[in-house]
């Protein structure tokens, strides 16, 4: 699958490029970051990629792994909403306490 029109998703696409290429020009990046991605009946996932630059028949070139983190990054935002909630049922019981 061609990487950067089909495989990616189109709001990542513009940062991931130029991650890429300031990575080629031998900026120091950050390894790991959560991209979204289709897989080839088209689903969307969540992968960390990680990335490395190696030297590929004398071209910079980019080597990488990537997870599918999909099943943590659905799980996180009932986590969050949870949270929030605890947050503002906590700062509920401190305005009851104070009356």
């Amino acid at each position: 699958m061609p990487f950067w029109e089909e495989i990616l998703h189109p709001e990542d696409r513009a940062v991931v490029r130029d991650r890429a290429e300031a990575r080629q020009r031998g900026d120091m990046l950050p390894p790991g970051r959560q991209h979204r991605v289709f897989t080839k009946p088209g689903e969307l996932r969540w992968v960390v990629f990680t990335p490395i630059l190696i030297d590929f028949e004398g071209v910079p070139t980019i080597l990488g792994t990537a997870v599918d983190v999909t099943d943590r990054k659905n799980a996180e935002e009932p986590l969050r909403t949870s949270l929030e909630e605890l947050r503002q049922n906590e700062e509920h019981l401190r305005l009851l306490a104070r009356r």
